[in-house]
């Protein structure tokens, strides 16, 4: 029995996390609490899971780990640009 669609329903779910964090940063430009140190890590942490999936070609890590970095790289640049204001 193959179960994969467990992994792309665990990724959609997880990549849907980061989206209402950016929006709300985008439409406050509010970035006081948000951790440059915590998006940062996970942003390389995601970025490392998503080159694991894809040297074993496991895709739902691949593809959704990745959408995670790339997440996290986008808040982490709005932490940089909008926390500079505040400054």
């Amino acid at each position: 029995m193959n179960f994969e669609w467990i992994g792309y329903l665990a990724g959609v779910l997880s990549t849907c996390v980061s989206i209402p964090q950016i929006v709300k940063i985008i439409r406050t430009r509010n970035v006081q609490d948000i951790s440059l140190l915590s998006f940062s890590i996970l942003f390389v942490q995601a970025g490392l899971w998503s080159i694991y999936g894809a040297l074993n070609g496991i895709m739902p890590i691949m593809i959704f780990t990745g959408l995670n970095s790339f997440f996290s790289l986008i808040v982490v640049i709005l932490k940089l640009v909008f926390g500079r204001d505040k400054k």
